[in-house]
């Protein structure tokens, strides 16, 4: 029994991208709000550059964008990416929250979530589903301007967290219910959104929980560990 048991095929990941980018492009709020107006933007170019069965099976997903959000008086940049090779190589989501004073955008808070199925000659085994905190810098990540964030550098790639399963549709909806301003609580209890996220759970969280209920319910007799073993892939 793996951790990762259930993961849909790249194809059906894919496809549940394809429609978290059709919502961004629909949503009444995130057209009519300016903050939205670059998620919105990117959000339609890659809706049609995938919207088809053929370009959607043989291309890779590599979004990045950003969006504006005033929480608390303050002006925050939200910079969110997702990456999926269709190899399973690199399945990755980052999250980077910036505060903005005279045009400087400083990063806060950042964290990678990643599905990360080993590499060859990998210095040592990562969680199957890990979330980290800071990490290096996605390419690409600073073509909306100039990012600072000297409190973050470092060559440390460690500690890698167990983590659940994650998408794009996931952590928009955390920044939406963690942030939430009278924008992001239109949208975070829209009834197609919270349709949208219900598949993603259906599609990712369930088969991950109930994974992880099997194993236990069988009486967890082996000396393999869950934290060290399980969540591992080992």
């Amino acid at each position: 029994m793996n951790i990762d048991f259930e993961f849909p095929p790249v194809d059906k990941l894919k496809s549940l991208e394809l429609k978290t980018f059709k919502y961004l492009c629909d949503c009444k709020v995130i057209k009519e709000e300016p903050g939205f107006s670059v998620l919105k933007n990117e959000a339609i170019i890659y809706f049609n550059a995938l919207n088809s069965g053929k370009k959607l099976q043989k291309s890779h997903i590599d979004f990045q964008t950003y969006f504006d959000l005033q929480v608390q008086k303050e002006g925050w940049r939200f910079h969110i990416g997702s990456a999926i090779q269709n190899d399973y190589s690199l399945v990755s989501y980052y999250l980077a929250i910036c505060s903005r004073h005279n045009d400087q955008c400083v990063i806060r808070r950042k964290f990678h979530f990643d599905y990360d199925i080993g590499q060859p000659n990998q210095r040592q085994d990562h969680p199957k589903y890990h979330v980290q905190y800071a990490g290096k810098n996605p390419t690409g990540m600073g073509d909306h301007g100039p990012l600072y964030e000297e409190i973050l550098h470092s060559p440390l790639s460690e500690p890698r967290f167990p983590y659940t399963p994650m998408s794009l549709a996931l952590l928009l909806n955390s920044v939406f219910v963690e942030f939430a301003t009278e924008i992001t609580s239109k949208i975070a209890e829209d009834n197609q959104w919270r349709d949208l996220i219900l598949s993603h759970e259906k599609e990712l969280l369930r088969p991950y929980y109930r994974n992880c209920c099997n194993l236990f319910h069988s009486g967890h007799s082996s000396k393999k560990l869950f934290t060290t073993d399980y969540c591992y892939g080992r």
